[in-house]
């Protein structure tokens, strides 16, 4: 009598229909969670990456280094900030364009990060400054590799289309001491940054040499 009833074909079918329904909702939610991962992943490049550079954003540059104060403060190791800032980048973009100074920035960026380590932190700071929080360091080994990428920057020669040119930058350093914040680091070494410019710029200055010039 089964065999006669309309659900009879049902009842033999339904582990096929079952499993063929749960293996496309398996896909569809894969497909769906992949697609999720990928929004997140994209949504946590554009918070901590600039779009430019590829190097950190100014925010999640404080991010990162007030964890390393934080762990350095601890472990009482050598730290130091670096500025960087291009010489005259307002004449690049007035006579050059601003596609040029894009370029430019990029390719800074790229010689930045082949001259650092795996665990420094880099970030654009804003327009064409950049800064660098180097653990294990001190403010002599600082001042050296500050020159050695000074240095390399004023022997290369940038392009842009069939424009080509040369630049030059200004470095300012500070030394991370017990109990000083993110925002003293970051203030002593933008007086060294501005130390530098005021000399002259193409130079590398470091925050004890402020102190000497007002005394």
């Amino acid at each position: 009598m089964l065999q006669h009833n309309p659900l009879y074909i049902f009842f033999i079918l339904h582990p096929f229909l079952f499993s063929g329904l749960f293996g496309i909702y398996g896909t569809q939610k894969q497909t769906s969670d992949q697609r999720i991962q990928h929004y997140l992943e994209n949504y946590k490049k554009l918070a901590t990456t600039d779009a430019l550079t590829n190097l950190y954003t100014r925010s999640f540059f404080k991010h990162m280094a007030t964890k390393e104060l934080q762990r350095n403060e601890r472990d009482r190791n050598n730290l130091c900030l670096l500025f960087f800032d291009i010489d005259h980048f307002k004449e690049v973009n007035d006579q050059h364009g601003h596609a040029a100074g894009d370029k430019l920035l990029t390719d800074v960026a790229v010689l930045l990060k082949q001259q650092t380590r795996p665990y420094d932190i880099i970030a654009r700071w804003g327009g064409e400054e950049f800064i660098a929080l180097l653990p294990n360091t001190s403010k002599e080994e600082a001042f050296l590799y500050a020159e050695r990428f000074r240095k390399t920057l004023s022997k290369e020669t940038f392009s842009a289309s069939s424009i080509h040119f040369n630049i030059t930058i200004s470095c300012g350093i500070a030394q991370f001491k017990s109990n000083y914040s993110l925002e003293r680091l970051i203030d002593e070494a933008d007086q060294a940054l501005y130390l530098a410019k005021h000399n002259g710029r193409n130079c590398t200055k470091h925050f004890y040499e402020v102190s000497k010039e007002k005394a």
